[in-house]
Parts: structure tokens; C-alpha cells; sequence
């Protein structure tokens, strides 16, 4: 979340020294290290992958060793694993699936792209994170204490350094003031291990979508339940989302949130959100469409069972305010009482019917015609009846 929040108990404000400001046309080293190309994922670790039941990881993924999924867990991008891949039953990968090892599926479980036996590299990436994180521990910046942050805080862009660990208590609010900057950036050195707790909220105020907010820490990162979190996570050792967390980007409306761990796991929490999923992987939307336009067209078959006794089913069509040029497609995930359905749309005059039990929600997604990587849309419930209505 990036709205600011009642103040709750003392307020301390700490600004940092400046960032070096590169001259017109040059890139910082931060910029440099930071376009690596493991940033372009969203999950990567040195070790194994592990997302809990109903977990969403917006985004790419690359696993050192395995990647596992609980059941009802999503991922909005390509996976790569060295060793194997195993989806709990009703997770779905929308992208394709690179694994070293077995590629396992459970019950009602998809995988919308290419599913390859190719293992994967990750040499290069280990040597991308370690860069990256001596280059951000080579800056100059403003002393923090090590030990807890247990009131709420605000910062000012710039680089702050904690030599040992960091806690911030549970509860807990840290405010980003971006100060209006166009490229605000804060960054936390922290030499050993950082560790939020359950229900903190990390938001930023006054910034805009070049804010960039990055957690750096020699050690491991763990993330409480019902935490909030926003920036890149970057550590040496694990890192750990608790139940129902969510590491966003600043504005929370482009892409952004994404967790690294350079020689140890990921584990991310049941009903946890790493990354926006707004154009976190792939092209971005055709400029002729606009996906907040979605009509939703319904329609009821009568038809009558192997007894004469009448049965009704509930087709839907989805259209979305693009140009008929427009070389796009979509896909629609049916959650029933009963099962799960994935369906691509060749057309979007093509109505789809979910198959057996009352549709409870529909979440669809788009990508330009030719590519590979679905990206999410939005979701759409259905009311006790099963007629949908739009969130």
C-alpha cells in the first residue's frame, strides 16, 4: 500500500546524504548493477523456490535447485528450475516451465506456455546478485543504529547503513518520503540480517513510479504475516514472506516487488504477493486497447438431461475496449465449486462455458499474439447465483 496512514506512537524523520547524481546520458553503478539480467525476475534464488498455497508471484522465476507451488498457488511468468518443478493441485504456471528435473502437475493444476526439459543456468545470475550487492554496500550514507525500529519512522530518500542486524517491530509503520523527487531512491545496507514483523506497513508518500526503494542485508530477510512491504529484497542468505504479506513497488501500480537471495532459498508464505503483476514480465498493453474496459456478455442454454428434467448452462463472453487490428489474445481461468478450467479465447467474440459446478470467479489475462507470457488483466467474482459482477 502506498497511501499514507495515521501516525500511531512517535514519529522520527532521518534524511541521508544525497546519491550521486550521474551527469546527463551516464548511468550511476546502481543503475548499472541493477540491470542485470536476474533483475529481470521477480524470484531468484541460489537454492530452491518454494511458493505456499494461494500465493501469486507476479513475475519470472529462477530457481538454483527445485521450485515447488501449494495447491492453489499462481505464478504470472516463466519459470526456470535446475532441478525439478512440482505445481500442488489447481496452481497454475501462466508462462512456460524450464525444468532440469520432472516437471509434476497436481490435480486440476495448468501450465499455459512451453513446458521444456532443458536444464538451466545459474551461474551467471549468482554473479549478476553478488555485484549488485558490493556495489550497494560500497556507498557512502548515514548511519543507522543496529538493534529494533520499534515506533514508527519516516525516511528521505538516500542511503542508509546498519552495521549488524535490523528488526522492526511488529505493527510498526515506516514512512518513504519521496519528497516529490522524480527519482527518489532509498536504500538500506544492513550487514547482517533484517527482519520485519508481522503486520508492519512500509509505505511511500510524495514519490511516483521511478521511486525505488531496495533492502539490502549481508545476512538473511524475513517478512512477517500481514507485513506490507515495499522495494526489492536483496540478501546473501534466505529470504521468507509470512502468510497473507506483500512486497509491491512503490506506486503499486507498474511493476515492481521482487525478492533475491544469492546463495540460500525463497520461500514465499501462504496467500503471499510478491510482485504488482502489472506488465511485470513481456510486452506492454497495445496502446489501442484499454483493459479497464471489459464488457461482460452472459447467456443461459436451456437444455434438458438424460431424464427430460431441464438443466441450465451459463456461457460468458469478455470483450475489451481494443481496436479490431489490434493482434492480441486472451485467457480465461474458470474457478467452480467443482473444478478448474483454463481456456485461451481465439477470438473475443468466442463465448466459454466452464464445465461442471457454479462459477465462483473468472480471472483472465492478455499478451500480444506471437509471444510467450501472459499478463495478468484482472479478476471477476460471481454473487450466490453464479452471475458474475465486476471488482
Amino acid at each position: 500500500m502506498n497511501l499514507p496512514k495515521a501516525a500511531v506512537g512517535a514519529v522520527t524523520v532521518l534524511a541521508a546524504a544525497a546519491l550521486f547524481i550521474p551527469m546527463a546520458g551516464a548511468q550511476s553503478p546502481v543503475d548499472t548493477a541493477l540491470s542485470a539480467p536476474v533483475f529481470s525476475n521477480s524470484v531468484f534464488a541460489g537454492s530452491y523456490v518454494s511458493s505456499g498455497a494461494t500465493s501469486t508471484i507476479n513475475g519470472d522465476v529462477l530457481s538454483g535447485l527445485y521450485l515447488t507451488t501449494g495447491a492453489g498457488a499462481t505464478i504470472n511468468g516463466n519459470t526456470a528450475a535446475v532441478a525439478a518443478t512440482t505445481l500442488g493441485a489447481g496452481a497454475n504456471i501462466f508462462g512456460n516451465v524450464q525444468s532440469g528435473a520432472a516437471i509434476t502437475i497436481g490435480a486440476a493444476g495448468a501450465v499455459s506456455g512451453t513446458q521444456s526439459s532443458t536444464r538451466p543456468s545459474i551461474g551467471a545470475a549468482n554473479g549478476e546478485l553478488s555485484k549488485a550487492q558490493s556495489t550497494l554496500n560500497s556507498l557512502s550514507g548515514t548511519s543507522l543504529a543496529p538493534g529494533d525500529i520499534a515506533t514508527n519512522m519516516s525516511f528521505s530518500p538516500g542511503v542508509y547503513k546498519v552495521s549488524g542486524l535490523k528488526t522492526v517491530t511488529a505493527g510498526v509503520t515506516i514512512t518513504l518520503d519521496a519528497n516529490n523527487e522524480d527519482n527518489a531512491v532509498f536504500i538500506f545496507n544492513i550487514s547482517n540480517y533484517l527482519a520485519f514483523g508481522a503486520n508492519v506497513d512500509v509505505v511511500v508518500v510524495n514519490g511516483n513510479s521511478n521511486t525505488r526503494v531496495i533492502w539490502n542485508a549481508g545476512n538473511y530477510i524475513t517478512v512477517g504475516a500481514g507485513a506490507e512491504i515495499v522495494g526489492t529484497i536483496i540478501a546473501n542468505g534466505y529470504v521468507s514472506t509470512g502468510a497473507f504479506s506483500v512486497v509491491s513497488s512503490a506506486d503499486n501500480d507498474t511493476c515492481g516487488g521482487a525478492v533475491y537471495s544469492a546463495s540460500s532459498y525463497v520461500s514465499v508464505g501462504a496467500g503471499a504477493r510478491v510482485g504488482n503483476g502489472i506488465a511485470c514480465s513481456g510486452p506492454e498493453p497495445p496502446s489501442e486497447c484499454d483493459f479497464s474496459r471489459l464488457t461482460i456478455v452472459e447467456r443461459e442454454i436451456k437444455d434438458y438431461d438424460d431424464h427430460g428434467k431441464p438443466q441450465y448452462q451459463r456461457f460468458v463472453k469478455f470483450e475489451f475496449g481494443c481496436d479490431e487490428a489490434v493482434e492480441y489474445e486472451l485467457q480465461i481461468l474458470c474457478y467452480t465449486d467443482e473444478s478448474n478450467s483454463l481456456y485461451v479465447l481465439p477470438s473475443k467474440n468466442t463465448y466459454i462455458h466452464c464445465g461442471l459446478g457454479k462459477t465462483q470467479l473468472y480471472e483472465y489475462f492478455w499478451r500480444v499474439k506471437g509471444t510467450s507470457t501472459w499478463i495478468t488483466a484482472g479478476k471477476i467474482g460471481s454473487n450466490e447465483d453464479g452471475w458474475l459482477y465486476q471488482e
